[in-house]
């Protein structure tokens, strides 16, 4: 009988996570704030450390405090409604019912009744003393991206993926009327306080005023230049402010529908806009991985959280294990310092996306590659850029340093793998053998070979001596993400969109499927001593696989999202994981080790 995988927390987290929603608290003297890793209660007014609620099963998507009691509700991407007491910091009551990413929730005045709008089309009411789901509401055509219910209880307003807002009467839970309000996602809605108007925000590059009673717009308020993200009113309600994704927050006359004040707060769009109850102070979390916290009326900045984290698309440690290296969603590269803990320093210089990082054998230099079409080389000690490497046409996904370091190799969506002459920064051979975009690169530990991956499934094997191919595998039905030799270089494994991880011999050039019950498998690193496989699997999770038996002996949980890299340190001790949710962790192998070998 197959053992149970036994669960191994991460030794140590790095980055906090990435922010898709805040709001205040109803006296003002809290800010929620949902993130990729988990949910945080922060004092907007102060510099005191957040207090931490657990990841509610993924992504915290969304936020609303009880407008009585000391409860929070959070929604998650992966349809889990949970109920918070903010007395324990622990769950209350887990409400399931959604089937699909849940995008706003809001409680009514009297906080009787608890709405929720999802990615799956549907409105959810729920009873906010039993728990349960009262009414589904189910009359949208699209996503349903956001909601609000009037002041007095009896008008929900649902805004839809296809520019619609849906009005519903909130107390029979019936569908009153449809607008095609806008040509865009409607991505916020707001009721003043007085419950007269409303107002909706959408990626058509425009907010609209709106009368309650009437549903007729009052006034159109444009000038933004790119999706408008948030919407609400201030305290008092004479005042609207709107955030954008070119980072802008305007402030308008609700009176006028004029604007009165454009502040760019952040360099990077604007996720998430949040208004204080009683006062005009607002708050807004950017993709700059910043959450600011601003008095309107002063026009000054009363607070700043730093030290989000964008999604990591890559991670590399150094040959000493000293350094980690992560690529990001926001054109950054991250350095952590494993002894000093989870403080960053930045890498920038890159425009778009850092697909793939890596260290030369000797540490000195740091490869990155990027959506911005270059590769660039930095000096690890100094922490500046050391080259520019330009001529991939397209996207490049990955590099990787030949072993003796003379060579950077790079692959694109170009459909090409380019040979770059470390000393000098200059492309020695283009290397065309794919016929679609190079998604993964592995370097041999025992012979000058390399492999690359490529969306349509294929792999090839290069001869990094004569710079030609020297052979290929055919197997996979998906695209390749991640590539791995064993440590004698006699086998290649390589994980794939068809949700295999394959082990193939390279003399024979067959493969066999390793036998695991996955749903998706993004990225495989073996061990030095060859005594595990690991595997970025299910949900965030990392499989530890006897490469023997083909079992998973070790579940590895601190992810909340694809793990999309994974790299062990030289000697074994450690293993590094980067994800989807802005989170770098890293394992203890060594302690793992003495409750894996003694069991093979």
């Amino acid at each position: 009988m197959t053992a149970q995988p036994q669960f191994v927390a991460p030794a140590k987290r790095f980055g906090r996570g990435w922010i898709l929603q805040t709001a205040f608290s109803p006296d003002g003297a809290t800010l929620g704030v949902a993130t990729s890793t988990g949910i945080e209660l922060l004092d907007p007014l102060a510099a005191t450390p957040a207090r931490q609620l657990p990841s509610p099963g993924g992504y915290a998507t969304c936020l609303a405090f009880h407008p009585q009691k000391e409860l929070l509700a959070s929604g998650s991407n992966r349809g889990q409604l949970t109920l918070w007491d903010l007395k324990t910091g622990q769950p209350a009551a887990t409400l399931a019912g959604h089937t699909a990413d849940i995008n706003a929730l809001c409680f009514d005045a009297k906080g009787k009744r608890l709405f929720s709008a999802a990615d799956d089309k549907t409105l959810r009411a729920w009873d906010c003393n039993s728990g349960a789901c009262k009414k589904v509401l189910d009359g949208h055509q699209a996503a349903v991206e956001s909601c609000a219910i009037s002041p007095d209880g009896k008008l929900l307003v649902a805004g839809t993926a296809d520019g619609n807002l849906c009005f519903w009467d909130a107390e029979k839970a019936t569908l009153k009327k449809t607008i095609a309000g806008h040509a865009g996602t409607v991505s916020a809605l707001c009721f003043s306080p007085d419950g007269t108007t409303f107002a909706s925000a959408s990626w058509d590059l425009s907010a609209i005023l709106w009368d309650a009673r009437s549903l007729a717009p009052i006034h159109c308020l444009k000038g933004h230049k790119d999706f408008v993200t948030g919407v609400v009113f201030l305290a008092g309600g004479e005042l609207l402010a709107t955030s954008c994704f070119d980072g802008a927050v305007r402030i308008w006359s609700v009176s006028s529908g004029r604007e009165k004040r454009t502040r760019y707060a952040h360099r990077s769009y604007i996720a998430s806009l949040c208004a204080h109850p009683h006062k005009r102070i607002i708050a807004t979390a950017g993709w700059d991985q910043a959450l600011l916290v601003y008095d309107v009326d002063a026009n000054r900045q009363l607070n700043k959280f730093e030290d989000y984290s964008a999604p990591l698309w890559s991670a590399a440690v150094a040959p000493e294990a000293g350094m980690i290296a992560c690529g990001a969603r926001d054109n950054a590269i991250y350095l952590y310092t494993v002894a000093e803990g989870n403080k960053a320093a930045h890498l920038t210089g890159h425009t778009n996306d850092v697909n793939s990082v890596a260290f030369s054998p000797d540490g000195a230099l740091i490869a990155s590659a990027s959506d911005d079409h270059t590769v660039r080389l930095w000096d690890s000690a100094a922490r500046k850029p050391r080259a520019v490497l330009t001529g991939h046409e397209d996207y490049v996904d990955a590099v990787v340093f030949s072993g003796d370091g003379r060579y950077l190799i790079s692959g694109s969506d170009d459909c090409t793998i380019r040979i770059w002459e470390v000393a000098d920064a200059q492309e020695v051979k283009r290397l065309s053998g794919h016929r679609d975009f190079v998604w993964a690169l592995a370097i041999s530990p025992a012979a000058p070979l390399c492999a690359s991956g490529a969306r349509d499934g294929a792999i090839c094997l290069w001869d990094l001596d004569t710079m030609q191919l020297a052979g290929t595998l055919s197997g996979h039905t998906g695209s390749v993400f991640s590539l791995c030799f064993s440590p004698d270089g006699a086998a290649l494994y390589s994980a794939a969109r068809d949700k295999t991880l394959r082990k193939w011999d390279l003399e024979s050039k067959k493969s066999q499927p390793i036998d695991a019950p996955f749903s998706a498998v993004w990225s495989v690193a073996v061990h030095p001593g060859g005594a595990f496989i690991a595997a970025g699997v299910d949900q965030g999770d990392i499989a530890l696989i006897d490469p023997d038996a083909e079992e998973t002996r070790f579940l590895l949980r601190g992810h909340t999202a694809t793990v999309n890299a994974l790299a062990f340190s030289r000697d074994g001790a450690l293993l590094i994981s980067a994800s989807d949710d802005g989170r770098c962790c890293l394992w203890d192998m060594q302690s793992i080790m003495e409750r894996f070998v003694p069991n093979r």
